[in-house]
């Protein structure tokens, strides 16, 4: 990474609150759900407990309760996106909390877990404690965790870094689904449902995402 002090709460507060209506510029901002998302929701049981770890802008969180699930909660390090997402989720009841999924308590469970785009803001030292903290949320046995997050195919590496298209101070990190795979399967998640892939168009590329369904 870029900044050895780099802070998730810290520098994600100072980057919302800076350039929150130039963020809707970006991909998980904006435009529509990947296909595998609203085919994965058809499976679910509408008074499923679902979280969305990262949420944002709350999109995600609105796109469940017009769906017609009842039990939603958005959870982001953020105070400042937080604001924003309650002042959205108002007339639909939406439950949005500022606060670390590193700080969250294990004994909150729930059904369903989505983490998306979000794995590859997070520090490789940190990684194997957040996918243990994912699993630690999840009911036991029969939780489903929805995780999408940059990748990379380069054989034998665990994770490759390239300029954050956003930020200066930290880099993105982009895992190979392989290595993440075997930090779920560290953690408890071992029954891999589905995953795939998928792109994402961006100012001067396209960016390639990984999907992995388990529990």
């Amino acid at each position: 990474m870029k900044n050895d002090s780099y802070s998730y709460k810290g520098d994600w507060d100072q980057i919302y609150s800076r350039h929150y209506n130039g963020l809707y510029n970006l991909p998980w901002m904006r435009g529509g759900f990947d296909p595998m998302l609203n085919e994965f929701l058809d499976t679910l049981d509408k008074s499923s407990r679902i979280i969305d770890v990262g949420c944002g802008s709350g999109r995600l969180c609105l796109h469940l309760m017009q769906a017609g699930f009842s039990q939603v909660t958005g959870i982001d390090v953020s105070e400042e996106v937080i604001k924003r997402a309650s002042r959205r989720g108002r007339k639909a009841k939406a439950c949005f909390k500022a606060i670390d999924l590193f700080d969250m308590s294990d004994e909150s469970k729930f059904d369903v877990v989505f983490c998306k785009l979000l794995l590859h803001h997070i520090l490789p030292n940190d990684e194997p404690l957040f996918i243990e903290k994912l699993h630690n949320i999840l009911v036991p046995d029969t939780g489903l965790l929805f995780l999408t997050f940059l990748k990379t195919d380069i054989p034998g590496v665990t994770c490759t870094e390239r300029e954050s298209y956003f930020s200066k101070q930290h880099n993105v990190i982009m895992y190979n689904p392989e290595y993440v795979k075997e930090s779920l399967r560290s953690a408890g998640l071992k029954k891999i449902i589905k995953e795939g892939d998928f792109t994402m168009p961006g100012k001067s590329k396209q960016f390639d995402y990984h999907i992995i369904i388990c529990k």
